[in-house]
């Protein structure tokens, strides 16, 4: 899941469409009947006068200035058209007109031979209106971003007929790079830098020295700390097993933005749910890894009694303080599947784990249920009252917890998670983090949350529709002691 956060000025007026009409032609005199012709077309709406309360609203910027010149397209299916390294680049007429007599004017892209396709099934994965100075204007969408449940996010399904001509609908967005996560690409997908390589292999060592592959994932921000563009979240690594029986697993790579002059990367490395690794490093941290033009040599970490150290050693180990006694990370999860009974469950039901779950600081009796979700069999819900805001008690201290929240499709839901130092959501609020899950989605939202003295933490979830608060659930519950 990719995480973003919820911008909370409330400003429709910025956002535009770019959309076009949706229909099939046959085409008189065609040169070849067994191909079907693809075309855009488009037209610019201000949509400050809808008022949908199933869509949240944002603070977002004015489109930039310029004349829409060209488009950016890949395609996949029955014939591959483009990439994301050289997307098919197709002209807009320079002269639109209101062809539909609706009052606006309508962008149609040239005929284009590379758009005369086989019939059948496609995908359209990427769409990006340019100025003639090769400015990004508009972008359509990915699935995963702030805009799902604005506007229809890509990868959009359609076919093509033999013999016809198709005029494709494609929404859009003005683009702001200082917002170049939201829009669901990765960072180097939309920012006209080269990437680089950087790959991660992990052995964790027990008491003995024996070593064995770990398990681990990694989170990566662009810039000094985890305040930037994020690049990577929850990338793990998999073990196998090969003929022999024995367990391995190939390495962690994963691409950076490479742009002029010194990029810095934040990273963290987990393992269940602790964070082992934690560091900045930069690109010619990278290339000094580079062996050749074609080979990379991979940061190779130790975990436990090991007996060496990492390889190079870049990042900072989440180790006591020299002559003070070693700590050990503890991490308790609940997922509630252990229930034989949905009306099983109580406050205290997980209490010898070290929590205990109530429907917010006001209601500390049963007040919580556990029905089926759609982050697992058994989610926890609220028992009828209007809202959805669900408090975990800690037995003491943890420094991490990680919890998934979701919602069952109607409404578009902002769902906050806080941490506070002490019980009950009292004391001083540590770290929070907002996630928001758009109209007709139904499915979890990932949270982590990292900061020392976490002594509760509060799931709070606020629908765009009146009574429907308590329709979040929430699961899979991740926390991390030291001991």
């Amino acid at each position: 899941m990719k995480k973003f956060n919820f911008f909370a000025t409330i400003v429709a007026g910025l956002l535009f469409i770019f959309s076009s009409c949706s229909k099939d032609e046959i085409i008189k005199d065609n040169p070849d009947p067994d191909k079907a012709v693809l075309s855009f077309g488009a037209v610019l709406n201000d949509l400050s006068g809808n008022n949908s309360t199933t869509k949240q609203s944002f603070d977002l910027p004015d489109c930039a200035d310029g004349e829409p010149a060209y488009v950016e397209v890949v395609l996949s299916g029955t014939t591959a058209v483009g990439s994301m390294d050289a997307p098919l680049i197709v002209d807009l007429n320079p002269t639109p007109a209101d062809f539909d007599d609706d009052g606006e004017e309508e962008f149609f892209t040239v005929e284009s031979p590379d758009l005369e396709l086989e019939p059948g099934p496609y995908n359209l994965e990427f769409f990006a209106v340019y100025d003639a100075d090769d400015n990004l204007l508009w972008l359509a969408p990915f699935e995963g971003g702030i805009f799902d449940g604005w506007v229809e996010s890509l990868p959009l399904e359609f076919d093509l007929g033999a013999g016809t001509k198709k005029y494709l609908d494609v929404d859009v967005v003005c683009y702001d790079d200082r917002l170049v996560n939201e829009y669901g690409y990765l960072f180097f997908d939309l920012d006209t830098s080269q990437a680089i390589e950087f790959c991660i292999f992990g052995n964790i060592c027990d008491e003995d020295g024996r070593h064995a592959v770990a398990e681990y994932e990694v989170d990566v921000w662009y810039g000094n700390d985890a305040t930037g563009a994020v690049l990577h979240t929850n990338v793990g690594n998999t073990l196998q097993t090969n003929d022999d029986g024995d367990i391995y697993s190939a390495p962690v790579c994963i691409s950076l933005p490479d742009k002029e002059g010194e990029d810095s990367y934040y990273m963290e490395i987990s393992m269940d749910g602790a964070v082992i690794r934690s560091g900045v490093i930069t690109d010619n941290d990278v290339r000094d890894l580079f062996d050749g033009d074609d080979d990379v040599e991979y940061y190779h970490f130790r975990e436990g009694n090991c007996g060496n150290d990492d390889q190079p050693d870049l990042f900072d180990e989440e180790t006591s303080e020299p002559g003070e006694p070693e700590t050990e990370v503890v991490c308790t999860s609940v997922d509630f599947e252990d229930l034989a009974s949905y009306s099983d469950f109580t406050a205290d039901y997980y209490a010898d784990k070290g929590i205990t779950i109530l429907a917010g600081p006001d209601f500390s009796d049963n007040a919580m249920i556990v029905r089926e979700g759609t982050c697992s069999d058994n989610v926890l819900h609220s028992r009828d009252y209007p809202y959805a805001s669900v408090l975990l008690n800690f037995a003491t201290d943890v420094h991490s917890i990680s919890v998934e929240a979701g919602d069952y499709g109607d409404d578009a839901d902002t769902i906050i998670v806080t941490a506070y130092s002490g019980e009950n959501g009292t004391g001083e609020i540590i770290v929070s983090e907002t996630q928001v899950l758009g109209a007709g989605e139904s499915g979890c939202l990932r949270f982590d949350l990292e900061a020392e003295g976490i002594r509760s933490v509060i799931v709070d979830g606020q629908s765009s529709m009146e009574g429907h608060n308590n329709t979040m659930f929430t699961d899979n519950i991740t926390f991390c002691t030291r001991q």
